[in-house]
């Protein structure tokens, strides 16, 4: 079917853990299958309520998501968008805090700084390490985004390949920086321009270096 290829591998892959997760629950309380689908109002809740207090809140969300997205693959009404499913995920949310991760301190240029100075620009590697972290960060995206977790995961309808096609533009005739196209990042398709900046370091060796990216609809 066409609305196969509308997800992504990962969001396909997140979906399927929701549906599971409900499959499990209608399974373990006896919930006849034609009850499953489409669910009613109170059996949303009721799946919720099972698992509040036990998962994050996130978590218990993205479940949702994935029941969502199963009945919409189903052309099947979908009854989560109502006022007791909204206040059991409000709910479930305020009961799953002790579940969330400690707040990490946020990455800073600082942090950029000392990355830089740890790394050799001139080894293809180190500088693919550090167009990535500047893109991330200037970019204000993940790094699962922007990059592959393993080689077998590489697709290149998703991810940058070797001979992606860019731009060398020209800013006030001091900065250069090339215009890149970024096949996809989660379910929205970007373009992610990185403006390259080249200066002298302390040894007085030519690097380069993205400066400002940002990503443009």
């Amino acid at each position: 079917m066409a609305i196969h290829g509308a997800l992504a591998p990962n969001t396909r892959t997140t979906y399927a853990a929701g549906v599971m997760r409900f499959t499990q629950f209608c399974d373990c309380w006896d919930i006849d299958k034609e009850a499953r689908m489409p669910a009613s109002y109170a059996l949303l809740c009721a799946f919720i309520g099972e698992y509040k207090g036990k998962q994050a809140g996130g978590t218990i969300c993205s479940w949702m998501a994935g029941i969502r997205g199963w009945h919409h693959a189903n052309h099947a009404p979908w009854y989560g968008d109502d006022k007791w499913v909204h206040l059991a995920r409000i709910s479930a949310n305020k009961e799953g805090t002790q579940h969330k991760r400690t707040v990490r301190a946020p990455v800073s240029i600082e942090h950029l700084v000392a990355l830089c100075r740890a790394i050799t620009l001139s080894d293809p590697f180190h500088a693919a390490v550090w167009a990535v972290a500047l893109c991330t960060f200037f970019g204000c995206r993940r790094l699962g985004e922007t990059t592959v977790l393993v080689g077998a995961a590489f697709d290149s309808k998703y991810h940058v390949i070797r001979g992606v096609p860019y731009v060398i533009l020209f800013l006030l005739a001091i900065i250069t920086y090339p215009v890149i196209q970024y096949p996809f990042l989660r379910a929205t398709r970007w373009h992610l321009l990185c403006k390259l900046s080249h200066s002298l370091d302390q040894n007085n060796e030519r690097a380069g270096r993205f400066s400002h990216p940002h990503h443009t609809l």
